[in-house]
Formats: C-alpha cells, structure tokens, sequence
C-alpha cells in the first residue's frame, strides 16, 4: 500500500468516526429532545441546569411540608370544631339543670350525661392521624392524655407545650400544631375543662346544681378560647396556602429556564439529524471505496 493511500485511508477512518459521532448525537438528541445532556455538551448550561434542578428539588419539599401543615391544621379544625360542640353541649345541660324542676333522678341522669361527653372529649383530645398525636405539642408518637375521674386533677398530660411546625423556606417555619394546654387548659393552675366537667359532675349530683352558674361562666371562657384557636386555624391556613401558590409560580419560572437551556428545538433537531445521517453514509459511501481499492 503506498503512502498516500494509507494517508488516505487513515484520514477517510477519522472522518467515519467523526462523522458517526455526531450522527449518534443528532439521534439521542431527538430522541431524548435535549441539547444538553453531559457537561461537554454545554458546561456552563449544565451547571445551571444542575442548580435549578437543586432550587425545584427544595421546592418540592417545601410543597410537601405545606401539604402536611394544611392536613394538620384541617384535621385540628374539624377536630377542635367538635370539642367546642361538646362544650356547648355541656352548657346546654348546665341551662337545663338550674331551671328549678329537676329531681334526683333527673340529676343524675345529666351527670350521666356529662360523663359521656368527658369520655368523648378525651378521644377528642387523643386524635391521632396517620400515626401522630395533634395535641402532644412536638411529641407527636406520644399519647397526650390519660384521665381518672377518680382524682383531682382528673387529667394528665403527656405531651409537650412546644408547637409542631413545618419549614416553609430558608429558616423559616409555620407553626400547625396546637400543644394541649393551648385547647383544653392548664391542667397545673385547674383551669382545664377536664376538671371542670368532673366538677360539673359531681356538682349535679351532690349539690343538685348549686355551682352551675360558676360553672357556665367558666364553660362560656373554654367556648370562647376554642372559638378563638378556629380562626386562628382559619388564618395559618391561608397563609400557607397563599406560600403554597408563591412556590407554584417559582416552580413554573424555574421550569421554564430550565427548558430554555436543555431543551432542544425538534423542528432544527430533526433537520440537523437529516444532515448529519446524509453526511454520515457520504463518509461511508467513501471509505468502502477506499477499503475495496486497497
């Protein structure tokens, strides 16, 4: 083989493989429709690919801790909106008991009824949605009351007074759970509705009512502070939803300049294809001519 064929031989082999290269990159580019898919693609633009794909990775997490703060406070809402039933149911009981007509019998039949609404305020008081606790402040896998009516405070509380919250963006934090204490009283000071309810109890049936317009007070003050945490509810949620829709725009944007910069143009891609694949078997053409000469 002489000299200028080899040289003419190796160069046709560089340009087959060139040429093959970029064939191969026209096809994953418009099968993939991406122009940027490594770093020596575009170093620069895969860098900042790689940060917004990092800024929209936060982003969802940020979507999932609101999606967890809206459950929370849904959940405490609707929880919290019973307990203020129970109270009115209470007081409603309390009316009826010092009208001057009941007996004994009748008594002890509102303290009958009362004690079920006890009952059903503790179960209040231990909701638990998908495994944790709403009323035990940040220890949320522990169970928040225990009661015994046979002792005075009839409750004990098992949490602690410190809010459950979520992160909502670079060192900040929405506070969607709501400590005990906060609902149902302090237990420590004997201004906690659980107490009042046993006294309630006992009241109806061993003085025939004598305390129940202290009683109705205090119940109206435990009304009025769950009437207060429902708005508050009402107001967190807003303003996590209202984040929630700021994140959303932020992600669209980001999303946007993430595609400005990676994805391809199908309409060039298809066309650039075309030329590479014309002037990939031109090459081919060539150099089979060469190796069949030699």
């Amino acid at each position: 083989m002489r000299v200028a064929t080899i040289s003419s031989y190796n160069n046709s082999k560089y340009q087959l493989g060139r040429t093959f290269t970029e064939y191969g990159e026209a096809v994953d580019t418009v099968n993939t429709g991406k122009k940027i898919k490594t770093p020596s693609d575009d170093p620069v633009g895969f860098s900042q690919v790689l940060d917004i794909d990092s800024t929209l990775s936060q982003m969802g997490q940020l979507h999932e801790n609101i999606d967890t703060g809206l459950t929370w406070l849904t959940n405490s809402e609707t929880t919290i909106d019973s307990i203020r039933q129970t109270i009115l149911e209470s007081k409603i009981i309390a009316i009826a008991a010092v009208n001057g007509s009941y007996n004994s019998d009748d008594f002890d039949t509102a303290a009958d009824q009362v004690n079920e609404l006890l009952s059903q305020l503790v179960d209040f008081a231990n909701t638990n949605v998908n495994g944790q606790y709403l009323f035990s402040g940040t220890k949320t896998d522990t169970k928040p009351y225990e009661l015994d009516a046979a002792v005075i405070p009839p409750a004990t509380y098992f949490g602690n007074e410190t809010s459950f919250t979520v992160s909502t963006g670079t060192g900040s934090r929405a506070e969607v759970g709501y400590p005990g204490p906060e609902i149902f009283g302090d237990i420590a000071a004997g201004d906690d509705i659980f107490s009042l309810l046993v006294e309630m109890q006992t009241d109806l049936t061993t003085t025939g009512g004598a305390n129940l317009d202290t009683i109705m007070t205090e119940l109206d003050a435990h009304y009025e502070n769950v009437t207060n945490v429902i708005s508050n509810i009402g107001a967190k949620a807003t303003r996590l939803e209202t984040k929630g829709s700021v994140i959303s725009d932020f992600e669209v944007t980001f999303a946007e300049q993430k595609s400005n910069l990676e994805d391809a143009d199908l309409a060039e891609a298809a066309t650039d294809l075309a030329l590479r694949q014309t002037a990939y078997e031109a090459v081919l053409s060539a150099t089979s001519k060469i190796i069949s000469m030699n």
